[in-house]
């Protein structure tokens, strides 16, 4: 079954047309400032890691900590969104996400971090961040246009590439300068770009209304409209390729860094930060283009990232990890804007939260990857770990594509 047609491809005026709403802009700004900081503690918590446990496995440990919540969390997050009001949620999220962070960086800065605290830490963080993942995505349809969701998406998107190119080749500099601990306060008071932004946005009172039958009853309707909309299933089964198999490769970038490259936390930031690059090429290209075929754009940028990814796994230069990885960064953004896309057009607004909690579970099943991903780096090294992620990828796709070939007309 077709889904419903796209819009079709906007004027110079559209391509920014969901910048005319003001809480949009609030959004984006308040979220882009914070996701800096975000961005600038992941590098540093990675470099952290490595320096106390000198083990590949202890960064899959940290990485699957800070995943795990959204494996539980994300599909009673989605139903929290649908009853209550989602720019509260954010604000009380940002909140708690602002304070784990202080305690971490307080932590760091006294010589008394451990491996343990590190994992609590992470494991609280995730919890916020699983809701506020799951109520902002649900937010955005309430403060743009419907015909203004594809574009308000990819200037998302473009913004938060925009700020991973720049945070995160500054924090291996700033690591350098300030130390981790520094990063980590840095990470702390960027919480207050967000809270600001929420609390200045003007809604409409009530802007969320669903029958409440109990939570259960709530989460299982949500549940069946997914199971019954063919297309959002496999979009979503398809998703779980490039979250499962792929993004888990950051897990391993220090190791890449420092043992397979030999550059230092300079170069590791540079490494984190060259996805970023080609993710921001991916979302000004799509919220320029529009396009109405996404299908086969989808499904392209898939096996686009495996060869990228195996491209990374056998570099030997620092120049063509850089190359590779800004590949990663474009096939992965294409891949993630038209899928968020296409689910967000298809689901009405009082269902909006739960879908998108069901659509975040996917990130839950992120730390599993990472865990593996880490576990097979300990025994045959991280370039091999990549390779086998990237060949598993492919592999995936082509497995889904054949059971479901529908998909390339989307």
């Amino acid at each position: 079954m077709a889904m419903t047609a796209t819009p079709s491809p906007p004027s110079p005026a559209g391509r920014v047309a969901a910048l005319s709403e003001p809480n949009f802009r609030l959004l984006l700004l308040g979220d882009g400032l914070s996701r800096a900081g975000d961005m600038m503690e992941n590098v540093a918590r990675g470099w952290l890691v490595l320096e106390l446990t000198n083990s590949p496995l202890a960064l899959g440990v940290v990485a699957f900590a800070s995943g795990l919540p959204r494996l539980f969390l994300a599909l009673m997050a989605g139903v929290l969104a649908d009853r209550f009001d989602r720019r509260r949620l954010l604000v009380l999220c940002g909140v708690g996400d602002m304070l784990t962070s202080f305690v971490f960086a307080t932590l760091v800065l006294a010589g008394r971090i451990e491996l343990w605290h590190i994992l609590v830490l992470v494991l609280s963080s995730s919890v916020f961040s699983t809701l506020n993942q799951v109520a902002r995505n649900a937010l955005i349809p309430d403060i743009v246009p419907r015909m203004s969701l594809p574009n308000a998406i990819a200037l998302f998107s473009t913004v938060r590439a925009t700020v991973q190119i720049v945070a995160q080749s500054v924090a291996g500099v700033l690591i350098a300068v300030i130390g981790v601990a520094g990063v980590l306060y840095v990470n702390a008071a960027s919480f207050l770009a967000i809270l600001i932004a929420l609390l200045l946005m003007q809604i409409p009172a009530a802007p969320v209304s669903i029958e409440r039958l109990g939570f259960r009853e709530d989460l299982g309707r949500g549940l069946a409209y997914v199971w019954a909309k063919q297309e959002l299933w496999a979009l979503m089964l398809l998703g779980l390729v490039p979250i499962v198999l792929i993004q888990p490769y950051r897990t391993l970038m220090p190791v890449i860094a420092r043992d397979v490259l030999h550059v230092g936390a300079a170069g590791y930031g540079m490494l984190m930060a060259a996805p970023g690059l080609g993710g921001v090429v991916a979302a000004v290209g799509l919220a320029a283009l529009n396009p109405s075929r996404r299908g086969r754009l989808m499904l392209g940028s898939l096996f686009v990232l495996s060869v990228a990814l195996v491209t990374v796994g056998v570099a030997q230069s620092f120049l063509l990890a850089l190359g590779a990885l800004t590949l990663v960064g474009l096939a992965f953004n294409v891949y993630r804007i038209t899928n968020n896309t296409a689910l967000q057009l298809q689901t009405p607004r009082a269902m909006m939260g739960r879908v998108m909690g069901i659509y975040q579970t996917d990130r839950g099943l992120q730390p599993v990857g990472s865990l593996l991903l880490g576990w097979v780096a300990s025994l045959a090294g991280a370039p091999v770990a990549l390779i086998c992620a990237a060949v598993g990828c492919a592999l995936f796709t082509a497995a889904v594509l054949a059971a479901r070939p529908s998909l390339r007309n989307l």
